[in-house]
C-alpha cells in the first residue's frame, strides 16, 4: 500500500512538472499571436486555406510544400472563423504538443533528461518563433519526433502495432514537407550503420570477439560490414529478415516510400545521352514535372518502383506489410487529393512534382547563404545547446564509448547528419534552424540529465549546484531572447532569425482599409501594384473586399481612375499620372517588405571575430540587438489615401 501511494505521489509530481512546462509553452506560443504582420509565405498558406474553407477547393502546389497544413487550417477556420489568430493556431498547438513529447522517451532517457528537454523546447527562441509562424516546419518536427519514438518503441519489443502507427505518421510526414526525404535518409543511414557494425562484429574483421567501439571503425569497414551482413540476411527466409531490427526497419521504411523517390531518376537521366526531361526547370511549364514527351517514361519508372516495393515488402512481411501499405497510401492519397477531390492530378503531382520541384529549387540556391550560415544563426539563438551538443558528442563517443545501437548514439547521429545535410543543401533559411535545434536540444538535455544523475550518485552536491545554476542561466537567457524575438522584434528585422519579413505597416494599413468607408458607404476601390510580388500578403488581408484591382504597373498603365486607395511600388511611382495623384494627400512612403542586413555576417573570417571592437559589437547585438536598425534593407511602396481615411500609425517611422 505504501509503495502504491509512493508511486501515485511520484506520478502526480511528474504530471504537475510536465503540465507546468506545457502551460509555459502554450502561453509563449498563443499570447498576442495575431500581432505580427503576415510573412509572404504565411499569407500564401493561410489564403489557400481560406479558399478551401470557402468551398473553392485546393490543388497541390509544391511551392507551398505538402497540402496537409492547408487542409488542417481550413478545418480550424470552419470552427473558429478566419483571422490572423486562427490562421496560426495550428502551428502554436503543434509547437506546444512538441514540448510534451520528451515525456514519452522516459524509457530511453532519465526523467530529469526528459524534463530538461521539455524545458529547453518550451523556451527555445527558434522553437517559439516558428511555432507562432504559419509554416509547416513545426508540424514536420512534431511528426518527426513521433516517428522516432515509434521506431524505438518497435526496436524495444517488435510489436506490429507500432508498424501500423509508423505507416500513418509517415503518410502525414510526406504530406507535410519534402524534408521528409532527408528524414528517411537519416533514419535508414542509421540503420545501415548498425547493420555494418553488427556485420563487422560477427565476422570478426578485426579479430575481436566482442563488439568494436565506434571510434575504431573505418568507413571501408562499415561499408563492407553493411554489404556482407545485408547479403547474408537476405539469403535467409523472410522470417529471419525480421529478426534483425535494423534490417527490418530499413526494409520497411524503404519499401513503403520507394515510389515517392521516383523523381530522383530525373537526375540520373541527365547523365545519359538521351533527350528526355523528367524534371523541368522551365518557369513557363510546371516546374519539377516531366515534359510532354517524358510523361510515359515517368509513369513507367513510378510503376516499376511500386512493383519493386510490393515484391520486397511482401517477402519481408506478407500480410503485415500489405496492411501497413494500405494505411500509408490511403492517407497519403487523401492528403494530396484533398479527400479525393483532385483526382488524378493530386496523385501524379504528389508522386512526382513534390520531389521534382524541391530538386529544382536546390539548384536555385535561394538566399545564397555562406556555408557557415547555421553556425552563426545558432550561435545567436541557440548558443547554449550548440556548445552542450559538442561537449556531449565528445563525452559519449570518446569517454563513454557508446555503441551505435544505443539511443544516445542515435541522438548524436541525428545531430551530426542534420548539420551535414542542411549545411550542404544549397538553400539555407532561418526556419530550417528549427530542424537543427530540436536534435541538439534532445542531446543537450540528455547529457545534462545524465551529468546531474552521475553527480547525485557520487554525492558531489557542489558540482551539482554548479550544473543547476548553469541550466538556470540558460533558461533565463533563452527566455529573454525568446521575449525579444517574439514580442519586441517579431516583424522588425533587427533579428537575423527574421528573413525578408512583411513590414508591420501593412497590418496597420489593412486594418484601416477594413474599417474605412467612403462617402457612398460602399467598399473602397483599391489598386495594389503587384510588382515584385506585392500582391502578398494583401490578398489575405483584403480577402473580403471585392473592389480590388491587382495590377502590375511595371508593364501596364493604371486602368481605373475612381480609386479610394492606391499602393504603388516605389520604382513605378513616376508612372502614376499627376491628374490621379492630385486627388490624394501627400503619399506615405513605407517599407512593404524589409530584411536583416546580411552584410553583418557575410565574408566572416577568424581575424574579424578576434577583433576586440567587433566582439563588443557582437555582444551588444546578442543582448540588445543594437547597431542594426540603421542598416535594415527594404523594398518600399507609396500609399495614396484621401482626406477621410483613418489615421495611421506607421511603426517603421520610429526606426529611422
Amino acid at each position: 500500500m505504501n509503495k502504491y501511494l509512493k508511486n501515485s505521489s511520484f506520478i502526480k509530481k511528474e504530471f504537475i512538472i510536465f503540465a507546468s512546462i506545457f502551460f509555459i509553452a502554450i502561453i509563449l506560443r498563443l499570447y498576442d499571436l495575431s500581432s505580427r504582420a503576415m510573412h509572404h509565405d504565411e499569407s500564401l498558406h493561410v489564403f489557400y486555406s481560406w479558399k478551401l474553407f470557402k468551398g473553392l477547393g485546393y490543388e497541390h502546389n509544391p511551392m507551398m510544400h505538402g497540402p496537409l497544413q492547408m487542409e488542417l487550417t481550413s478545418i480550424i477556420f470552419s470552427f473558429l472563423g478566419d483571422s490572423d489568430f486562427s490562421s496560426r493556431l495550428l502551428y502554436a498547438i503543434c509547437g506546444s504538443i512538441l514540448v510534451l513529447m520528451p515525456y514519452f522517451f522516459i524509457k530511453h532517457m532519465k526523467l530529469i533528461s526528459c524534463i530538461l528537454v521539455s524545458l529547453f523546447l518550451a523556451v527555445s527562441p527558434t522553437a517559439v518563433y516558428f511555432s507562432r509562424f504559419a509554416r509547416n516546419d513545426v508540424l514536420m518536427n512534431l511528426f518527426s519526433i513521433i516517428l522516432i519514438l515509434l521506431i524505438w518503441k518497435y526496436f524495444s519489443n517488435k510489436d506490429s502495432k507500432y508498424l501500423y502507427l509508423i505507416s500513418i505518421v509517415l503518410a502525414l510526414i510526406f504530406g507535410t514537407k519534402e524534408s521528409s526525404y532527408l528524414l528517411i535518409f537519416m533514419l535508414v543511414s542509421f540503420n545501415l550503420l548498425n547493420i555494418g557494425y553488427i556485420g563487422l562484429s560477427q565476422f570478426k574483421l578485426r579479430m575481436y570477439s566482442n563488439y568494436l567501439t565506434f571510434s575504431e571503425l573505418t568507413i571501408a569497414q562499415i561499408i563492407s560490414g553493411v554489404l556482407t551482413e545485408t547479403l547474408r540476411i537476405f539469403k535467409r527466409s523472410s522470417q529471419k529478415i525480421t529478426e534483425n531490427k535494423f534490417v527490418s526497419m530499413s526494409v520497411f521504411l524503404i519499401t513503403l516510400t520507394l515510389p515517392l523517390w521516383a523523381a530522383f531518376s530525373g537526375i540520373l537521366f541527365n547523365f545519359l545521352p538521351v533527350e528526355t526531361i523528367l524534371i523541368s526547370s522551365d518557369t513557363n511549364s510546371e516546374i519539377g514535372m516531366p515534359d510532354d514527351k517524358s510523361n510515359l517514361l515517368a509513369i513507367l519508372i513510378t510503376s516499376c518502383l511500386f512493383f519493386l516495393s510490393i515484391l520486397i515488402g511482401i517477402k519481408w512481411g506478407k500480410l503485415l506489410w500489405l496492411k501497413c501499405s494500405i494505411f500509408f497510401w490511403v492517407i497519403w492519397a487523401s492528403i494530396y487529393t484533398t479527400l479525393f477531390t483532385n483526382m488524378p492530378d493530386g496523385i501524379y503531382k504528389g508522386l512526382w512534382q513534390s520531389l521534382g520541384y524541391w530538386i529544382v529549387q536546390q539548384g536555385e540556391g535561394r538566399g545564397n547563404q555562406p556555408f557557415y550560415y547555421y553556425f552563426v544563426l545558432s550561435s545567436i539563438y541557440e548558443l547554449a545547446i550548440l556548445i552542450l551538443s559538442l561537449i556531449a558528442i565528445i563525452y559519449y563517443i570518446k569517454i563513454k564509448k557508446i555503441k551505435p545501437n544505443d539511443f544516445t548514439f542515435f541522438l548524436i547521429f541525428w545531430v551530426i547528419t542534420s548539420w551535414i545535410i542542411y549545411t550542404l543543401a544549397s538553400e539555407k533559411m532561418p526556419w530550417l534552424l528549427f530542424n537543427l535545434s530540436v536534435p541538439m536540444i534532445f542531446l543537450s538535455g540528455k547529457f545534462l540529465g545524465d551529468t546531474l544523475t552521475s553527480l547525485s550518485l557520487k554525492g558531489t552536491r557542489k558540482y551539482q549546484s554548479i550544473v543547476l545554476s548553469g541550466i538556470s542561466l540558460i533558461l533565463i537567457f533563452n527566455l529573454w531572447v525568446t521575449y525579444r524575438v517574439n514580442f519586441i522584434n517579431s516583424d522588425i528585422p533587427r533579428e537575423m532569425l527574421i528573413y525578408t519579413q512583411t513590414s508591420p505597416d501593412l497590418k496597420s494599413i489593412s486594418d484601416a482599409i477594413n474599417i474605412y468607408q467612403n462617402p457612398s458607404n460602399k467598399q473602397q476601390n483599391i489598386l495594389i501594384d503587384t510588382t515584385s510580388g506585392f500582391v502578398w500578403p494583401w490578398v489575405w488581408y483584403l480577402r473580403n473586399n471585392e473592389n480590388i484591382l491587382y495590377q502590375n504597373l511595371t508593364s501596364q498603365p493604371i486602368a481605373q481612375s475612381d480609386l479610394d486607395v492606391l499602393i504603388i511600388h516605389s520604382k513605378n511611382i513616376s508612372k502614376v499620372p499627376s491628374e490621379i495623384t492630385k486627388k490624394y494627400h501627400e503619399p506615405i512612403i513605407f517599407p512593404h517588405r524589409w530584411w536583416f542586413p546580411e552584410s553583418t555576417y557575410r565574408n566572416l573570417n577568424f581575424q574579424m571575430i578576434l577583433e576586440p571592437q567587433k566582439i563588443i559589437r557582437l555582444f551588444d547585438y546578442l543582448i540588445f540587438t543594437n547597431g542594426i536598425s540603421s542598416k535594415i534593407g527594404s523594398e518600399d511602396a507609396y500609399l495614396f489615401i484621401k482626406s477621410d481615411f483613418p489615421d495611421l500609425k506607421m511603426i517603421s517611422e520610429n526606426l529611422k
